[in-house]
């Protein structure tokens, strides 16, 4: 169902508003009517299409879905692993993001932001995966780690590698993904466990 234009800037506003509040000071001092006011609109309006404060930052990761279809369309003219397509799109977008990212770590809005991400990815994945097992192993368990890898991969590039490339980072979660763990990661020995 197609929403209205007025409901869509209205819903545009309030997360471009909530972003630069985010931006301006800990999640945590951010209330229903600094945002209403920031994306200059009513608490009535507010409420008429979100729950609370954290209801809107994780819908407002919605938008990430264009971003993972268009994507998944360029990767498929370039293909790596067929189930994961859409993930580079998604690492750019994160790159543009990144001082939105920083701003908010160890906040509760972080954690937030971080499980929509995820959620989103996971939604978009799972419209493209095959129902039933694969190999003997439950769907779910597969998209969740596809989705678990790509913010595990993501959160390191954010916090240590900045320099890296979106399509360099995007070439790491796929190795991972389609090799597991690299051969030779853990030692032979038992012993070393115990050093």
């Amino acid at each position: 169902m197609a929403i209205d234009r007025r409901v869509h800037r209205t819903r545009q506003a309030l997360y471009d508003a909530v972003v630069r509040l985010m931006l301006e000071r800990p999640y945590e001092e951010i209330a229903v009517p600094d945002i209403a006011a920031e994306a200059r609109v009513g608490r009535s309006t507010f409420y008429a299409q979100f729950r609370s404060k954290d209801d809107l930052v994780a819908r407002s990761l919605e938008r990430l879905r264009p971003v993972l279809q268009v994507g998944r369309e360029a990767q498929l003219r370039n293909p790596r692993i067929e189930s994961c397509q859409g993930t580079l799109g998604l690492l750019r977008h994160m790159k543009e993001y990144r001082p939105l990212l920083t701003a908010i770590e160890g906040m509760a809005g972080h954690a937030i932001v971080l499980d929509a991400i995820r959620c989103e990815l996971a939604r978009f994945l799972g419209a493209y995966a095959r129902q039933g097992a694969h190999r003997g192993m439950p769907r779910k368990l597969v998209l969740d780690f596809i989705t678990g890898t790509f913010m595990s991969v993501a959160m390191w590039w954010l916090s240590e590698q900045s320099e890296t490339s979106p399509e360099e980072v995007d070439a790491i979660f796929h190795r991972l993904v389609g090799s597991g763990i690299p051969a030779g990661f853990f030692f032979d020995d038992p012993r070393k466990f115990a050093a």
